[in-house]
């Protein structure tokens, strides 16, 4: 069973206690920044064998694993993500290998230049938080100056155990944090407390997101030796459209301030995605599930899909990567951006899908199944889903079928042209919002 806020906030403090025992460390040292360590622990009871979770890889073998970072946990799912990768057309890895040799001539840019613009800033902005390679981000500072392979130390581990037992955390969850707590955090703690780029006095405001700060251990460490002012930016699906998100309200709380894509108090400009040079639409629709489906919940759209096939409409269904194989030629397994953004329409299963947010920078048609209840947290989360009803977007999953006959009638670009007269203000919405640069 998951834990609540509470909980949690209670089995963090636990934490913490145990790893400043198990390093002598003061008994009010921080240890931990922007609530990486509840974003952990949640993510291990999400991944553990018993967890009712529907789209996480569970743990096998977790004494032989290793986890350097807090964002090591979910290293099964990104493993999946590679494969999938790999899986792609000749023309989609032939581009993943030049954005593969760009990164290389930016990460040397970086080492010959980043120490001294660093000394020099107050204010930075991780690449975390936009998510795209930019001159005013600074990119992932442990990669670059830091070689996370410190393997675990038995000796240390086993007093970790004792200490975790002593602070009163439950068996299981002792023995699952002895194996898999991060070295970042435990082995490697004091070099990372230590390290020259965690102890740049200037800075003092760090913009970046949860997956920055979990992914990174040097601005983790920076911002806790600083005590620097932490600005997360939003960096996925479904935020602000459920004020009961569990892993949503953990980042929130984390920072000092929490910028979203048009659905919070404070917004900004979404910059996961690209916002030009796109590929040539295609006249193919696709479905893109959310969740992990078996043979009996993805019916409803196979069924779907085989109608449209009738008519002439092509259209596949892209499942979760995580589920299993479906061998049906409708299905496949995950999606490339590439693909993605080239398909006349995208059915999206769900509105906490992300994936939407590229559909509104290309200003390509897209509907969402209006399949879940949601909270709201904001005025603006309001409005959005109010602008996504009243343009026809978000639709219950009978109306679906009809609306995509609506929209696959039309030639790509005629499609486009339609899309941008009904959803023109679901766009002034979202791209309509101050760019980081712009605030920072």
């Amino acid at each position: 069973m998951l834990p609540s806020y509470q909980e949690l906030n209670i089995i963090s403090e636990k934490l913490r206690k145990a790893v400043v025992a198990t390093l002598n460390l003061k008994a009010t040292d921080r240890v931990f920044a922007g609530n990486e360590e509840k974003m952990f622990l949640y993510s291990l009871m999400l991944h553990m064998p018993n967890s009712q979770h529907k789209t996480t890889v569970k743990i096998k073998d977790h004494k032989e694993i290793t986890l350097y970072k807090m964002i090591d946990i979910w290293n099964a799912e990104i493993e999946k993500r590679q494969k999938n990768k790999q899986a792609q057309i000749l023309s989609e890895r032939i581009r993943y290998f030049l954005i593969a040799i760009r990164a290389l001539l930016i990460k040397t840019r970086h080492l010959i230049f980043l120490k001294h613009r660093l000394k020099h800033a107050s204010t930075i902005v991780h690449y975390t938080a936009h998510l795209r390679y930019a001159s005013f981000t600074i990119p992932d500072l442990t990669s670059l100056f830091f070689k996370c392979d410190e393997k675990k130390d038995i000796g240390l581990r086993n007093l970790f155990n004792i200490n975790l037992s002593k602070v009163g955390l439950e068996p299981i969850l002792v023995e699952y944090l002895t194996s898999l707590f991060p070295t970042s955090h435990l082995e490697s703690y004091l070099k990372f407390t230590a390290h020259e780029m965690s102890n740049i006095k200037k800075i003092d405001t760090v913009v970046t997101s949860m997956a920055g700060i979990c992914g990174d251990p040097l601005l983790s460490f920076l911002v806790k030796n600083n005590n620097c002012r932490l600005v997360y930016v939003q960096h996925g699906g479904g935020y602000g459209l459920n004020k009961n998100h569990l892993t949503h309200k953990i980042e929130d709380d984390g920072a000092d301030l929490m910028y979203y894509w048009g659905t919070g108090d404070n917004n900004v400009y979404p910059t996961r995605y690209r916002d030009k040079y796109f590929s040539k639409m295609c006249h193919k629709a696709i479905i893109v599930l959310s969740d992990k489906e078996d043979n009996t919940t993805i019916k409803p759209y196979v069924g779907l899909v085989k109608k449209l096939t009738n008519k002439h409409i092509s259209c596949i269904i892209a499942a979760h990567p995580n589920g299993p194989k479906f061998g049906h030629k409708y299905i496949q397994l995950g999606i490339g951006y590439r693909q993605h953004e080239k398909a006349q329409l995208v059915i999206y299963d769900r509105i906490g899908n992300s994936l939407f947010y590229t559909r509104i920078l290309t200003k390509r048609p897209f509907l969402i199944v209006d399949s879940y209840v949601l909270y709201p947290q904001s005025d603006n989360a309001i409005k959005l889903i109010a602008l996504l009803r009243e343009a026809g977007i978000l639709i219950p999953f009978n109306e679906v079928e009809q609306n995509i006959n609506y929209w696959m009638q039309f030639s790509p670009k005629e499609a486009k042209l339609e899309f941008e007269k009904k959803a023109h203000l679901i766009f002034n919405h979202v791209l309509n919002q101050p760019k980081i640069q712009e605030i920072f």
